[in-house]
């Protein structure tokens, strides 16, 4: 099953599919400007992260064939397990329009992760998928998330964990995008379960060569984290040289974070 999902992906992304309109296309939005995510990845993620931990519908930012390897330090978030250092490995692809990817490793317990994610021009929507299996370990968690971008300004996020278990918890933000350079970002999340949520605002610079984002998340409900980390999360993306992307990240899903991509590009 997984090789005719791929292969059907594969022959999909191999059409020039575009979007016309008068006003920017996000799927001609360059890669650079998503290297790492704004908040927690909610209303404005990474090309990467939407394989656990954000929003899977930034899977769409994908617009090359890409290897992603990251070492990570520290404790695992939102349950703070103890680990140390390890490492993981994601291969990502895309073309504007569709994404998808698989990751193993990184962490507490051995793993694997895939998603995939499509726009959707006509309604200005975005919506992505992500599975994840620890092994030994059943059933499989599923989680699915929507981004809407009615206006150049405004990008709405909506994402559900674990829609296989249960439906106790969500997040939702939003993204203004000042100009090309400078964006905020509101996520915000809420379990009604435990009664547990945190406000998470941040801001981005950018340009086609480093992205630097910073966001602090205010605990509003509960003592324990749901989906958002509380306290804070600061991350920058470098293009050091054009088949290579740099980023560091502190706060988000491990306490250090150094991330290094290697991408081919499929179109000009």
């Amino acid at each position: 099953m997984f090789n005719t999902f791929l292969f059907v992906f594969c022959l999909v992304l191999s059409t020039e599919v575009r979007a016309f309109g008068d006003e920017m296309d996000p799927s001609e939005v360059s890669e650079e400007h998503y290297v790492v995510a704004n908040g927690q990845g909610i209303s404005s993620p990474s090309f990467s992260d939407g394989l656990f931990g954000q929003n899977p519908a930034g899977l769409v930012l994908n617009r090359s064939l890409k290897l992603k390897i990251n070492g990570n330090v520290g404790t695992f978030e939102p349950l703070s397990l103890p680990r140390g250092t390890y490492t993981s490995a994601s291969l990502l692809v895309g073309n504007g329009i569709l994404g998808a990817g698989v990751s193993g490793g990184g962490r507490p317990y051995d793993s694997l992760d895939w998603g995939i994610a499509g726009r959707v021009p006509a309604i200005f929507s975005t919506f992505g998928l992500s599975s994840h299996t620890e092994f030994g370990v059943t059933p499989s968690l599923w989680d699915t998330g929507v981004l809407f971008e009615p206006f150049d300004a405004i990008r709405v996020g909506f994402m559900v964990p674990h829609i296989n278990l249960s439906l106790d918890s969500f997040a939702g933000g939003i993204t203004y995008l000042y100009n090309s350079y400078f964006d905020a970002v509101v996520d915000i999340d809420y379990d009604s379960k435990y009664s547990l949520g945190v406000l998470k605002p941040g801001i981005t610079f950018r340009n086609d060569y480093v992205e630097a984002t910073a966001a602090y998340g205010l605990r509003y409900l509960g003592k324990d984290d749901a989906l958002l980390y509380s306290g804070l999360s600061v991350g920058i993306g470098l293009k050091v040289i054009e088949p290579l992307l740099v980023s560091y990240e502190y706060g988000g899903l491990v306490t250090h974070r150094l991330g290094v991509t290697l991408r081919v590009l499929l179109q000009n």
